[in-house]
């Protein structure tokens, strides 16, 4: 550019953007190119859409409202996985003029959005259903379905925790710290994020 174009370029304050060099976190580019997050995600959520549709069907045939409050709750689980695995999308982006420290923050935003989806829709709707369902009274029956379903979901879960602990263990052995050290200072919040929602269960 002629130096009488760009300065008067600089005068009328349009300044041209320039690229910054790409600085991602260790953690996040170890976890790019392993690939963890990505199949911790797709593990979790095919776990979660197996419960669902166990608890769904165990809800039509047992007319149970409380089984249908699960029904909602592990669709709460699907959307987590969904807002973790969005997360993923651009995350590895190179900083640029407007967001000249990365796009990384993008997975703490998602994982506190998973949160609070997690917190509104499968607790506060689930205590109202249960709420309902003591005001109203009801028999326990269907034992057998009720069985069916938690086999169901402790399978699951269990593969599903089963991949968060094997990504923790692979991290943690190419940082060469214990496992459980990784998992409470890592700065990667998809894999904690998912072993404590699937331990807890």
């Amino acid at each position: 550019m002629p130096a009488g174009s760009r300065a008067a370029s600089v005068s009328a304050g349009t300044r041209p953007r320039r690229s910054i060099a790409r600085r991602p976190s260790a953690a996040a580019l170890r976890a790019a190119h392993g690939g963890g997050n990505r199949r911790t995600v797709i593990v979790a959520f095919s776990g979660n859409v197996v419960i669902a549709a166990a608890k769904l069907v165990a809800a039509l045939i047992t007319g149970s409202s409380a089984m249908f409050a699960e029904t909602l709750h592990s669709t709460a689980d699907c959307v987590n996985q969904l807002m973790l695995g969005l997360s993923l999308r651009g995350r590895h982006r190179p900083p640029d003029a407007d967001h000249p420290f990365g796009y990384q923050a993008a997975g703490f935003l998602w994982a506190f959005l998973a949160t609070l989806a997690s917190f509104l829709v499968g607790g506060c709707l689930s205590i109202v259903l249960a709420i309902h369902q003591l005001v109203a009274g009801g028999e326990v029956e269907m034992f057998v379905v009720a069985w069916a379903v938690l086999g169901v979901a402790a399978v699951a879960d269990a593969l599903s925790f089963a991949q968060g602990l094997r990504q923790a263990k692979s991290e943690a052995a190419q940082w060469g710290v214990p496992r459980g050290q990784w998992v409470r200072q890592t700065s990667e919040p998809i894999p904690r994020a998912i072993l404590v929602e699937d331990g807890a269960a």
